[in-house]
């Protein structure tokens, strides 16, 4: 089994297992469901979608996920990537 570095992208833990980054995370474009639309007009928040690539405990590659609610002026390193949304395989 390959040895991946934690200190290059990180770890993050869902679900009581702790998954191993194996790069940067970037956003999906994804279009977000209704029940997370925020009226960027009048807040000026929006909310997107980032992943990163990651392996499992037993090595098995897989997809990270995070939702975040933020504005244009935030830099994307002041977000918390505790908050796991999910990981897809």
């Amino acid at each position: 089994m390959r040895k991946y570095d934690a200190q290059k992208f990180g770890t993050v833990d869902f679900l009581g297992k702790t998954y191993v980054l194996t790069g940067c995370a970037d956003y999906t474009n994804r279009l977000l469901p209704a029940e997370n639309y925020i009226d960027r007009a009048t807040s000026g928040e929006f909310q997107f979608e980032m992943s990163a690539t990651a392996v499992d405990p037993s090595g098995e590659p897989c997809e990270v996920y995070w939702i975040f609610r933020g504005n244009e002026d935030r830099p994307l390193d002041s977000y918390n990537y505790d908050h796991v949304d999910r990981i897809e395989f």
